[in-house]
């Protein structure tokens, strides 16, 4: 009898993870936006009197780029509206070495990559440390944080920073991706 209540309890728990999983289903959406984005990278900035980089090394960032988030079509699609939305977090970002063919990462052994929006703060959202010489491909680590508010907004402003090691190639084109995570309940 103690073996038929044990395997009626175990059943009972996996119905209730059931109905739970299919609760969520109907009321709650977990889905990963992707964008890519190719680009070139600008010149460094120009300071006076620098014809090279310095032993140590240069810190240096390149102006904001627009990234229109598709906010608004995104909660169209998934039938939800802004109060509904409770998380927005970077999954992964990375860019791979597009152009010159024979070119890799070199120029830098760190990368940072902020994140801004109209009226919002810029924030630090992912960034890769120790770029390892030869490198095609970057993976960024990315900083756990909401960021819903930046994406509700029609654009977004993303900065790359770095830490340069020598002069990049100016006609360098890389290809960016990111992947954002996006919860969320359905209008009902």
């Amino acid at each position: 009898m103690f073996g038929s209540a044990v395997l009626f309890c175990t059943s009972c728990e996996k119905i209730s993870e059931k109905v739970t999983d299919k609760v969520k289903e109907y009321t709650e959406f977990n889905e990963d936006i992707h964008y890519v984005e190719v680009m070139g990278i600008p010149d460094l900035p120009y300071v006076p009197g620098l014809d090279s980089i310095p032993g140590g090394g240069l810190h240096a960032s390149f102006p904001a780029i627009p990234l229109e988030t598709n906010s608004k079509t995104i909660m169209e699609e998934y039938n939800t509206s802004p109060e509904l939305i409770s998380d927005v977090s970077v999954k992964a970002i990375g860019a791979d070495f597009v152009y010159p063919l024979n070119g890799n990462f070199d120029a830098l052994d760190t990368v940072e990559l902020y994140l801004s929006a109209r009226d919002l703060p810029e924030i630090l959202v992912a960034f890769q440390r120790g770029i390892p010489q030869g490198s095609k491909r970057l993976d960024m680590e990315c900083v756990d944080l909401n960021i819903k508010e930046y994406f509700l907004e029609d654009t977004m402003w993303i900065r790359f920073a770095g830490h340069f090691v020598k002069f990049p190639d100016t006609a360098t084109q890389i290809s960016v991706d990111a992947v954002f995570n996006i919860i969320g309940n359905p209008l009902n």
